[in-house]
């Protein structure tokens, strides 16, 4: 029971932090490319990327380290 519920977090985790590292390259490509949202997509763009990740305020760290090593894999 209590390997299941571990299981179950390292899973959510790893699953939002590539949610989250897909969702950036998504919206940097689109802020690069749509001159009208440059200025508030800069401003705003990490609160909306993780906005679903507020109420799970426990999983920000974890799932931020490893979206930003998906994003450095992904820019290589």
């Amino acid at each position: 029971m209590v390997y299941t519920l571990i299981f179950i977090v390292i899973i959510s985790i790893i699953y939002t932090g590539i949610a989250r590292a897909l969702y950036i390259r998504d919206m940097e490509n689109y802020i690069s490319k749509n001159r009208y949202s440059r200025e508030y997509g800069k401003r705003n763009f990490e609160e909306e990327s993780c906005y679903f990740i507020y109420t799970f305020w426990f999983f920000w760290f974890p799932v931020k380290w490893i979206s930003e090593l998906i994003i450095k894999f992904l820019k290589k």
